[in-house]
């Protein structure tokens, strides 16, 4: 609290503050030859006002100075345009495109994307899994919806075989799809997908690669990369303790390999099966 803010409400000796000296006084607030002071503290009051006018920095006191604010070092500044540019051109040492492609959908974000937006984005830029995909989808979804004349394919292009609904049937007809996947989904699990996508390849690109090179086909129908995804496979699966020996891995086209899911440990290579 301010001294000057303080009023003669007290019945202890008073006492007044001038020039950082304190005076006794009556207890009607008088001295003799001078007159009623009107700011009247007592003596433990005076003594603070002191203390509080020499130590409060910046409020009272000739003497008192503000802290200095320290000036943020370039290292904690967020990273400039300049810069950014710099690092992709100049700095970044790539062993795949993740790194520039992250950045880039980043960019296409306005800035932030959450990690499944950033997963969807690097699915579009995988040709392996479109060209599976698009092998897929030509394979079952358009041919059958093809036969029931609810669509149209010709030229790679597929269309609805329908009149173009209006807004708010095209809404209850989305709805009724997303149902429709969300029913399925939840009696049959995740492992409707692919259950390869559903893994984290726990094999690095150069083993991969090493193993892709010695078996060069599927080890059980002989399907090669251009007719079918390849794929590296656990003999042992990882579940079961398998390894990423050499020799505990072999190449499966992505059909025989979802045929095989991880309950079986056979060697496609032993003649013996």
């Amino acid at each position: 609290m301010c001294p000057t803010a303080l009023t003669a409400v007290c019945h202890t000796p008073l006492y007044t503050h001038t020039s950082g000296r304190a005076h006794r006084q009556s207890e009607h607030g008088r001295r003799v030859g001078v007159h009623p002071l009107s700011r009247l503290y007592t003596k433990h009051e005076a003594l603070a006002a002191d203390s509080y006018a020499q130590t409060a920095p910046g409020r009272i006191g000739a003497h008192a100075t503000q802290p200095a604010h320290p000036q943020p070092s370039r290292k904690d500044l967020p990273m400039n345009s300049a810069e950014l540019q710099n690092f992709v051109d100049n700095r970044m040492r790539m062993s795949h495109v993740y790194q520039p492609l992250l950045i880039r959908c980043l960019l296409d974000a306005g800035g932030q994307a959450t990690l499944r937006q950033l997963a969807i984005e690097f699915a579009k830029e995988d040709e392996a899994q479109l060209r599976y995909y698009e092998k897929r989808i030509k394979g079952m979804p358009l041919r059958v919806l093809k036969k029931h004349g609810v669509v149209e394919y010709e030229d790679g292009v597929a269309k609805l075989a329908v009149t173009k609904p209006a807004f708010k049937e095209k809404a209850g007809i989305r709805a009724a799809c997303e149902r429709k996947i969300g029913e399925f989904l939840s009696s049959r699990g995740l492992s409707t997908w692919d259950y390869s996508l559903l893994n984290f390849d726990p094999v690095g690109d150069s083993l991969r690669y090493q193993i892709l090179k010695r078996d060069r086909v599927c080890q059980l129908c002989g399907a090669t990369r251009e007719q079918e995804r390849l794929e590296v496979d656990h003999k042992v699966p990882r579940s079961k303790g398998g390894t990423n020996d050499p020799d505990n891995l072999q190449v499966l086209c992505a059909r025989c390999n979802r045929g095989k899911s991880n309950r079986d440990d056979t060697d496609f290579r032993d003649p013996r099966g």
